[in-house]
């Protein structure tokens, strides 16, 4: 699993992105992939497995947030 934080939040599109705590791009986060819909908050620290998502961009897949990380 990846570390990362929570660098950008858009509450109203329900994505954002992770910044990786090794570097390198960020990561495009959906809410779907959130545990149980929960809304991330900018900041907020998560570990996160990367996957190629839909439209071939790398996504987050299996997020834990807080204190699950």
């Amino acid at each position: 699993m990846e570390t990362g934080t929570i660098v950008h939040w858009n509450e109203d599109r329900a994505f954002g992105f992770i910044r990786p705590d090794d570097g390198g791009r960020d990561i495009f986060l959906h809410v779907k992939h959130a545990p149980g819909g929960a809304t991330p908050v900018k900041g907020e620290r998560v570990s996160y497995r990367v996957d190629r998502g839909d439209r071939g961009i790398f996504a987050a897949d299996a997020v834990r947030i807080g204190d699950a990380c």
